[in-house]
């Protein structure tokens, strides 16, 4: 990787593995509050749909969505920024 953003040599992407990784980590703290996706997203006030696509790391959600996972998981943020 030579900057922020560009890709590194295996094509990937280094926001994208960053989202993927945070993707992961609401995926995992959602697991272990034995959660389905359908009760995260109506406290998050949203659709499961989006839970999936955020959790998959198919989206780049803002800053907030983050925040509004953790808030709604019971965690810190930064919990889930550990990568």
């Amino acid at each position: 990787m030579d900057f922020l953003g560009q890709n590194d040599k295996s094509g990937r992407n280094f926001m994208d593995e960053r989202i993927e990784a945070l993707g992961a980590a609401v995926r995992e703290a959602r697991q272990r509050r034995e959660l389905s996706q359908e009760q995260l997203a109506s406290m998050m006030g949203t659709d499961q749909s989006a839970i999936a696509r955020l959790e998959a790391g198919k989206i780049n959600s803002g800053i907030g969505t983050y925040i509004r996972a953790a808030d709604a998981l019971g965690i810190p943020f930064k919990s889930l920024v550990n990568f």
